[in-house]
């Protein structure tokens, strides 16, 4: 399954897709970065996510907290 992620200035947006069909989908109204850990941990612990695709308008500094967090707990989960 794979985690897209669309990550603005106000809100994050993501949606569950396996293969080319969507089934679940989500978001945050306020971005930062005290909110990602939960959301990531809730969405692993119910799903099994083989990638992590990430559209970012918010800078590195997020790139690198969704990478380090995934690596962390899912490592062999590419983002």
């Amino acid at each position: 399954m794979k985690l897209l992620l669309d990550i603005g200035n106000s809100r994050l947006k993501w949606a569950l897709s396996s293969d080319t069909t969507h089934f679940q989908f989500g978001g945050v109204l306020s971005v930062n970065e005290e909110v990602l850990p939960f959301l990531f941990a809730d969405i692993l612990s119910q799903n099994s996510i083989e990638s992590v695709w990430v559209s970012n308008v918010v800078g590195s500094h997020y790139q690198s907290v969704i990478e380090e967090w995934w690596m962390k707990h899912a490592e062999n989960t590419p983002v």
